[in-house]
């Protein structure tokens, strides 16, 4: 009887293949979790990640310097910033593409 497909085997190993190849560091799970500020004093994966940052915050302010270096904001006033950010549909429309998102449906492509 043939394996079932995985989550791993079906997506996740082809990007880590394909960021191997185009030269991105691979991190190991422990190394994610050490970078983003987990507790390692908790079993329980949601109870080590109740503080942790969602970004790797000395690479992205490293990989921002090196674009910008004139920025002249500290590492953890750049987090702030993209922590206030909004994920809804009507800010990503207001941000990026149109002045009256009230109007537009947002379920429509745009």
């Amino acid at each position: 009887m043939a394996k079932k497909p995985t989550e791993h085997k079906s997506v996740q190993a082809r990007i880590l293949k394909y960021a191997d190849e185009i030269g991105w560091d691979i991190v190991t799970r422990a190394e994610a979790e050490q970078k983003r500020g987990f507790n390692p004093e908790h079993k329980d994966i949601r109870d080590r990640a109740k503080h942790a940052s969602i970004y790797f915050e000395d690479v992205l302010f490293e990989t921002l310097k090196a674009f910008n270096p004139k920025y002249p904001e500290t590492p953890g006033t750049l987090i702030e910033k993209f922590s206030r950010l909004k994920t809804d549909i009507y800010t990503r429309c207001a941000t990026f593409f149109c002045h009256s998102c009230e109007s537009r449906n947002p379920t429509r492509p745009l």
